[in-house]
């Protein structure tokens, strides 16, 4: 199950589901010229063991089916969650070609 508004440490995400530890944003206008601070943020959130995968509010709107897709295809290809080493992350950040 997916949180909305989700906040991870000083960061609210907009959808979060902990099982997975999947992370979903949505960028609108709001995200123009902030582009250093996402990849900053998706770092962080990659320490804490959690993957982000991003999408722009354009995708959402005109293709929803695709990202719908998308996202199950990210859930369906995750195996397990594997235990934290150390405090290491877990798992990294997509990276999606736009």
């Amino acid at each position: 199950m997916f949180l909305r508004q989700k906040m991870i440490g000083s960061f609210i995400l907009d959808f979060y589901c902990s099982k997975l530890l999947l992370a979903i944003e949505i960028d609108g206008n709001s995200h123009i010229g902030k582009e250093a601070y996402d990849r900053e943020r998706d770092e962080r959130m990659r320490h804490q063991g959690i993957t982000t995968v991003r999408f722009t509010n354009e995708e959402v709107i005109n293709d929803l089916e695709k990202i719908k897709k998308e996202i199950k295809e990210i859930i369906n290809n995750r195996k397990e969650i594997p235990s934290l080493d150390k405090g290491r992350a877990r798992e990294g950040f997509v990276v999606r070609d736009q």
